[in-house]
């Protein structure tokens, strides 16, 4: 199947897919920090390796060479090892489990995934709401303390939907992990005229307890009809990656009949006076210079890069360097297919080049 056709299968308008065929004509830029779309695949749903469907991979990692993936089924969460290989001269991407293991414990839900410095993994889970580490094996796990409110008040399916490692302005590695939507206590969820204010954990990675809680003010969800429940347009922070230079991306999805999702990539910027709110059981009883979000600048859109409605995309990963003349990091996004729930039938992968001015 040409580029072009590949494209095209996961949405890509003829018009986008032509142009980003040329090199560079798809690339968004801000910040210093610009994204560029290589290529997007599927990952089979089914593997030798294990009888179980391949599905629900709501989180990404990456460390040495490999990838991984955190399956969301509350029946038996378990992490793949993925094999994904992505050329960006001639724009295809193939991947394939390689690997299997079962987590332990006796968590549910998994959402989010993270390399802790080289022996060490973070996992997120919403069943209930927990950050826990596990050796690089994925073996003796062991559970960050969580806020009392974060497990009180978190929203059903809502709670820590990502996390990432970066290092601390004091020394040491902290871990941020951020819930998907507003605790129940903090206000409504996310609308197509306004934001979501979305909680977001700063652990003492060795010590596993909370240090810092700030907040994050998502995008107003997409536009689209005014249906009820769960079918009104809505937005999330469904993934968090740091940068080398302590910024982190974030990646927010929204949907909405009938355009469908709308996955957006910003840049958190720690550092520019927002509030330290730990402990504060509710946002509302605060004054509003005690609870300033993080700045957060939008960078791009899968959309704007010519990429719209490739799929529920939830996980994000920084892999190696790109070996070509425009440099940069391979970044790798994946969709949650909910095991066909939702039509979707296999877990869609996008490539990105990820460029920082003046990272190496």
């Amino acid at each position: 199947m040409g580029t072009l056709r590949r494209l095209r299968r996961f949405g890509v308008t003829a018009a986008a897919a032509s142009a980003c065929l040329s090199l560079g004509a798809c690339a968004r830029e801000a910040g210093g920090v610009s994204f560029e779309l290589l290529a997007i695949g599927v990952l089979d749903v089914e593997t030798a390796l294990d009888p179980r469907p391949v599905g629900g991979l709501s989180g990404l990692g990456y460390r040495d060479g490999r990838w991984f993936a955190v399956s969301d089924d509350a029946a038996s969460p378990r992490v793949y090892e993925l094999r994904i290989e992505v050329d960006a001269a001639d724009g295809t991407l193939a991947a394939s489990v390689v690997g299997v293991t079962d987590l332990p414990g006796n968590y549910r839900d998994a959402e989010g995934l993270a390399a802790l410095g080289d022996d060490a993994w973070l996992i997120s889970y919403e069943a209930p709401p927990a950050v826990v580490r596990t050796d690089g094996a994925f073996e003796n796990p062991r559970a960050m303390r969580i806020p009392a409110h974060i497990s009180t008040h978190a929203r059903p399916n809502l709670s820590f939907e990502s996390v990432t490692a970066r290092p601390s302005p004091g020394g040491g590695v902290e871990v941020w992990a951020a819930v998907e939507e507003p605790l129940r206590s903090d206000g409504e969820r996310a609308s197509t005229t306004r934001g979501g204010l979305c909680r977001v954990v700063v652990f003492d990675a060795a010590m596993g307890e909370a240090v810092r809680e700030h907040v994050y003010e998502t995008l107003p969800a997409p536009p689209g009809l005014a249906l009820p429940g769960a079918l009104a347009p809505r937005n999330g922070l469904v993934a968090v990656e740091a940068l080398e230079d302590g910024r982190i991306l974030s990646l927010e999805r929204g949907a909405a009949a009938p355009s469908g999702f709308r996955i957006a990539i910003r840049v958190i910027e720690p550092g520019a006076g927002e509030s330290d709110v730990l402990g504060a059981p509710s946002l509302r009883d605060l004054a509003p210079d005690d609870a300033r979000p993080l700045r957060v600048r939008t960078i791009t859109t899968l959309g704007d890069l010519g990429a719209p409605n490739v799929g529920n995309i939830e996980g994000m990963a920084i892999g190696p360097r790109i070996g070509d003349a425009r440099a940069g990091r391979l970044l790798v996004l994946i969709a949650d297919d909910n095991f066909g729930r939702d039509v979707q039938r296999g877990s869609a992968i996008v490539a990105l080049r990820l460029v920082v001015d003046g990272a190496e």
